[in-house]
């Protein structure tokens, strides 16, 4: 039985244009100026097109930024507070760092709990913490090239895709009833892939690229 056909309605252009030998960056080591960024980054000052770009990376994997640009683009979030001292912790909540240096988070579900976790979140109190107030049950999506396997996230995986084009990517947030929030994004590490996963991905890599599709 072929794979089903996802399609969304809202059109973009292919993130790599029609230029060949174009760099696609699968590395799971992807925080600023770490080895994967650094290698998307000399992709593009030697003019070759890199996905993830760099700019994607920071959209991406920033939760201040990555929070800001979803919200704008419809996308569901939770609701989030920078926080830079841990009296200020509510619970139950998800701490994830407010910088592109650490890519971790930690769950609590009281403040007892939250506060036993500030430390390594926040670097030792050097750096602020983004904290979500959560409800329902946590949810971590994986997501390949706009695809994905899980029932019911496939438009929430495409829009993610068409917010920032990083191939491998988890989708972490908290699902209540019906009601979905995203929280943040962290790399997704290619052998962390199911067969069912990777047999997607491997047929999704052969299709044409509409402009609104991976179409069949």
């Amino acid at each position: 039985m072929p794979a089903q056909t996802q399609r969304r309605p809202k059109p973009h252009a292919s993130p790599l244009g029609a230029v060949p030998g174009a760099f696609v960056n699968l590395s799971h080591n992807l925080r600023y100026v770490e080895a994967g960024y650094l290698a998307s980054m000399d992709a593009e000052l030697n003019g070759v097109p890199a996905l993830p770009a760099t700019r994607d990376l920071l959209a991406a994997f920033h939760p201040v930024v990555f929070h800001h640009l979803a919200k704008k683009a419809g996308l569901p979030v939770a609701p989030m507070r920078v926080i830079e001292d841990e009296e200020e912790i509510e619970a139950p909540c998800r701490l994830v760092p407010a910088h592109q240096y650490m890519l971790d988070h930690a769950d609590a579900q009281t403040v007892r709990g939250a506060a036993r976790q500030w430390n390594s979140v926040s670097m030792g109190g050097a750096q602020p913490v983004c904290m979500y107030l959560v409800k329902g049950k946590p949810f971590d999506v994986r997501s390949f090239l706009g695809m994905t396997t899980a029932a019911g996230k496939e438009d929430l995986v495409w829009g993610v895709w068409n917010l920032v084009h990083v191939p491998l990517v988890r989708l972490l947030g908290y699902q209540d009833g019906d009601d979905i929030a995203l929280t943040h994004l962290e790399p997704l590490r290619l052998g962390d892939l199911t067969q069912r996963d990777l047999n997607l991905f491997a047929e999704v890599s052969e299709r044409p690229y509409s402009g609104v599709s991976w179409t069949a």
